[in-house]
């Protein structure tokens, strides 16, 4: 496997919170990051709206353990144990994303920057201004129905373990209401 650069992927506004991975495709307005997780195994496919990305840095002590923990994990075959993969094609604009997302039917990580809110569910109702999404309450799995400004949008889990899991959990063991 081709190892690609790794970054630290900084929000703007934020210099203490940062993702690790790679940018493995790249659109006018997108970047499509291939994120880690601490122990250098891919945890998701993410879209990043450039906008909201402050810097990137390619050179640091923990990208050299990062580098390590994933060239580790390529070697031993559990870096991407599920087989994930994306078509990056289908994210080439946000806009074709968010159709794209409402279509699938499938679970969405939604980071927002109003207090870094995290939201997990399907996308409903796509419109000028915001998106609506189905969002899963994990206490009894249940859906809200909430609207999310697309402006407020600062990171998209298009893929990820979590959420495979978890829509291979409900779909086994219960439908959510």
């Amino acid at each position: 496997m081709l190892m690609t650069q790794l970054y630290e992927i900084y929000l703007e506004n934020d210099e203490t919170v940062f993702t690790v991975g790679s940018i493995v495709a790249e659109t006018e307005e997108l970047y499509i990051v291939e994120s880690l997780d601490e122990t250098g195994r891919l945890d998701s496919f993410q879209l990043r709206p450039k906008t909201k990305v402050e810097r990137l840095v390619s050179a640091s002590a923990y990208l050299e353990l990062m580098e390590f923990n994933k060239s580790y994990n390529v070697e031993n075959g559990s870096y991407n144990p599920l087989g994930l993969e994306v078509n990056y094609d289908d994210y080439s604009d946000l806009e074709n994303a968010w159709y794209q997302m409402r279509n699938s039917g499938d679970i969405y990580t939604i980071v927002t920057s109003t207090h870094e809110e995290v939201l997990v569910g399907s996308v409903k109702d796509i419109f000028e201004k915001d998106i609506v999404i189905a969002a899963i309450d994990f206490e009894d799995f249940t859906q809200t129905e909430a609207p999310i400004d697309k402006n407020d949008i600062i990171a998209i889990d298009i893929l990820s373990y979590e959420n495979v899991l978890l829509q291979k959990f409900l779909n086994r063991s219960r439908k959510i209401e």
